[in-house]
């Protein structure tokens, strides 16, 4: 399968594929691998590719090109172990694809996954493949949970199921919320603790950073990127003070925002701050298991495990707790709370009321329409009667 004298093996297809490969990835494309020797593209297609990627450095989020980059080897190596073209691909093809991972997969990983497919066809000047109607088709049968399982054997390709995990709409999983009910559990734990003597540093710096991730419905990219400069006190004599997020998922020209940071936030950020010395540079830093304090911000991943550590305090299942559970939470405390939606919307960086709805819905009905009928209606004593005669309704 080849598109010219003089194209290149398709491990060569971008620097995308470049690095050590591991697990399924690693034979298909293997340089001079028997399949992958096969499988070639157009040289003016990778030339437009690197180009492409040359001319984009910087455009997206450093998160968002990790993950085209992961996609992009997924895919190939798909391909190449069925002896497919991946760059042109054809719709049946990527319907395929999509199909046979989504018995194992997530509805969100698969829609970015086609959404990387046609990121490399644009890059290219080729056409969409995703925009046909078997691609559409079958993105619209994996979002509805109709997809047959045409795979079971399948290895999981995607991110893997946490046990007991909620789902959400069309099959997605979502984090255990970490509400405020659940901060105050750990902190009255940590408080017996702290009776004892004095808490080691890994407690002050886990409790500050849940209540600041709380207070800002932070993502977790956002809050390793805290910094000491970012924080400032309140003019008002409350003990509050405010943190500026300098980037975000949603804000990749730069621009910032700024949080409110409660007195109980900004009262276990000092007991943190003062305890480890840290005057300067990253608020959230690695502690070993010396109590020794490192240089270095915690990475994005650190922060699930610092929340399932806390989780487990307050007699939570860990397993169903990940880097945005604080945030699923306080989206949920503000929905029960009252709050309109434009209000957190803002508080959350959110640009569309997607993830809110998602993350609240059980909230949203319990302060719908229906739930403030019944509550202004005259009090109805028919189910307890049904009940005292034994019978249904």
């Amino acid at each position: 399968m080849t598109t010219g004298t003089t194209a290149r093996p398709i491990h060569s297809l971008a620097p995308a594929l470049s690095g050590p490969v591991t697990g399924p990835d690693a034979r298909a494309l293997a340089p001079g691998s028997p399949v992958g020797s096969e499988l070639v593209v157009a040289p003016e297609l990778l030339q437009r590719l690197l180009e492409s990627e040359q001319a984009g450095q910087g455009a997206y989020a450093a998160n968002g090109d990790r993950a085209r980059v992961a996609d992009t080897r997924r895919w190939v190596a798909w391909c190449a172990e069925r002896e497919l073209c991946p760059l042109p691909a054809t719709p049946g093809d990527v319907a395929t694809y999509l199909r046979e991972h989504a018995v194992t997969c997530r509805p969100a990983t698969i829609a970015r996954w086609a959404s990387t497919i046609a990121f490399r066809h644009r890059q290219t000047g080729l056409p969409d493949p995703t925009k046909t109607e078997p691609v559409r088709l079958a993105l619209r049968a994996i979002r509805r949970g109709a997809v047959a399982a045409v795979r079971l054997d399948a290895p999981d390709a995607g991110e893997p199921e946490e046990a007991g995990a909620g789902r959400g709409p069309g099959g997605q999983r979502q984090a255990l919320a970490i509400r405020e009910a659940t901060v105050r559990r750990v902190e009255e734990v940590l408080d017996r603790r702290a009776a004892g003597g004095p808490l080691p540093l890994a407690d002050l710096r886990d409790l500050a950073m849940l209540r600041v991730a709380r207070d800002l419905l932070a993502r977790r990219s956002e809050l390793v990127a805290l910094t000491v400069a970012d924080l400032q006190a309140s003019d008002a004599d409350d003990g509050s003070g405010t943190a500026l997020i300098r980037r975000s998922k949603t804000d990749q020209e730069g621009e910032g925002a700024v949080g409110y940071l409660s007195p109980r936030t900004m009262g276990a950020l000092r007991a943190w701050l003062t305890a480890a010395g840290i005057t300067r540079g990253p608020i959230f830093r690695a502690v070993n298991r010396h109590g020794q304090l490192g240089t270095r911000a915690l990475g994005a991943d650190d922060v699930a495990r610092r929340f399932k550590r806390l989780a487990a305090l307050a007699g939570l299942d860990p397993a169903r707790v990940s880097g945005h559970s604080a945030r699923v939470g306080m989206a949920q405390d503000l929905v029960g709370a009252g709050f309109g939606l434009p209000e957190i919307l803002q508080a959350g960086r959110w640009k569309t009321a997607t993830m809110v709805a998602r993350y609240a819905r059980a909230q949203a009905a319990r302060h719908g329409a229906v739930a403030r009928f019944h509550a202004d209606s005259p009090r109805d004593d028919t189910a307890s009667s049904f009940a005292r005669r034994g019978t249904a309704p």
